[in-house]
């Protein structure tokens, strides 16, 4: 019994899935056929089902999912009544399409082309005398463009229709050689060559209207190359005041009327940039250096930013023997002056390796009569030396925590010191009774 029921199962879902498939593939022509399709598929579908019962407590039974079925096949059969036969033809190209070879669906092509072929003739035979009629006022009225359009589809099926068209397009060609006969001499004493040449040109085979062409199209050259010559000579305004018109009809002078506006925009900046250079000129022969790189450094043209170059070195350069100058007056005693001054000289010229190593000398310089200013001695204080040691070195870090280095040790010397962890000044101190108060208050002052 349950072999049964599993091979009852995979029959449902392929059901199923044919039918939801078979739906997909029907929505291209019949909407509602596809609906009913898809709409069954899913509902006796078994995991639908098992659904409606767990969730619902609502079970399709097998014979409820037989008559959703038969209801299904009935609203198909009758849509396909339905529905033309041009519409059962593009479901079968549709289906058949999932299926069949390249060459195989062009052969299903061009079946489908001649059912359409023939579905047009069917047309045409349950209308053709009103059809007939309709082409024939149309042509008596001389509406002779209607007549084509709603008579050449059928011409294949009926001499008289297409007779009607054949001679309604004689008539619609003669109706326009006429117009093109009296408008395109007009056109051409108007100077609307661009306008006479595509009036004329389209029915070249009749020799006047051949003649209005060519002459049309001579004209129209004249008119190009003088835009050409104008745009060539640099009148850039004159080319483009006389190219306007002509713009929308030949793509050649619209080419020139962009390039002309591009000439025009150079030119411009051209005429700005020469004016700026004579700027600078008078700048630099009267050794403005710094009006002259403030004025040039902002510009994007090669050759001014060459002269912004310049200027800022001989800016750098005049800034540079001023240096050396104050540099000759300072003393060795005063190493603070000479770092500072270096420091400037290695910002202007940071590629210069000798002003680099003339300032990593004086920092250290510095930096060693820094700590010689906070060494403190007990042949500098005699009996007033508070400490055991010989020698050691003060500092202070803010907010005002005054410390001695000495044997490799940092000792706290004030309280804030002593709140950081440092070691006690005890350890070096000569007892109780030393007086450090003057060290702590020196070195407070070295905080400020």
């Amino acid at each position: 019994m349950s072999l049964i029921y599993q091979l009852f199962r995979i029959i449902n879902w392929f059901v199923a899935i044919l039918l939801v498939f078979s739906g997909i593939v029907a929505t291209v022509a019949i909407l509602n056929t596809a609906i009913a399709l898809s709409i069954v598929g899913v509902i006796i579908s078994p995991l639908i089902s098992d659904l409606m019962a767990t969730k619902f407590h609502i079970p399709i039974s097998f014979h409820t999912k037989v008559i959703m079925i038969l209801a299904a096949l009935v609203i198909i059969t009758m849509s396909i009544n339905q529905s033309s036969n041009q519409q059962l033809d593009t479901i079968m190209v549709k289906i058949a399409s999932h299926f069949l070879s390249h060459e195989d669906k062009d052969k299903l092509t061009r079946f489908s082309a001649t059912q359409k072929q023939i579905q047009q003739q069917q047309d045409f035979l349950r209308s053709s005398e009103t059809l007939i009629q309709q082409l024939r006022n149309l042509y008596n009225l001389g509406n002779y463009q209607e007549v084509i359009q709603m008579g050449e589809k059928y011409t294949e099926f009926d001499a008289t229709v297409k007779q009607l068209v054949k001679d309604a397009k004689d008539n619609h060609k003669r109706q326009k050689i006429e117009a093109a006969l009296q408008q395109g001499p007009q056109l051409l004493r108007e100077g609307k060559y661009y306008e006479a040449y595509e009036l004329a040109n389209e029915l070249s085979d009749t020799p006047e209207l051949k003649q209005i062409a060519e002459e049309a199209k001579t004209k129209r050259e004249e008119i190009f190359e003088k835009i050409k010559l104008l745009y060539e000579t640099g009148k850039y305004d004159n080319a483009q005041i006389q190219g306007i018109p002509f713009a929308h009809y030949d793509c050649r002078i619209k080419q020139l009327l962009h390039a002309a506006d591009q000439a025009k925009t150079r030119k411009k900046e051209l005429a700005e940039i020469n004016a700026v250079s004579k700027q600078l000129a008078r700048l630099m022969l009267a050794r403005q250096y710094e009006k002259a790189y403030e004025m040039a450094k902002n510009h994007k043209d090669q050759s001014l930013q060459e002269v912004a170059n310049r200027a800022k070195l001989e800016l750098d350069e005049a800034a540079e023997k001023r240096i050396l100058a104050r540099l000759k007056t300072i003393s060795s005693s005063n190493p603070q002056a000479s770092v500072e001054e270096y420091a400037k000289l290695v910002k202007l010229f940071p590629d210069n390796q000798e002003y680099h190593d003339k300032s990593t000398y004086y920092r250290a310089q510095l930096e060693k009569s820094r700590k010689d200013a906070n060494r403190i001695s007990r042949k500098d204080y005699g009996e007033k030396w508070p400490f055991t040691i010989d020698s050691a070195e003060l500092s202070c870090t803010p907010p005002g925590i005054v410390t001695l280095w000495a044997n490799d040790k940092t000792y706290a010397l004030n309280d804030v010191a002593g709140s950081r962890g440092y070691a006690k000044i005890d350890e070096i101190s000569k007892g109780p009774q030393a007086d450090t108060i003057s060290f702590i208050t020196k070195g407070l002052a070295l905080c400020e």
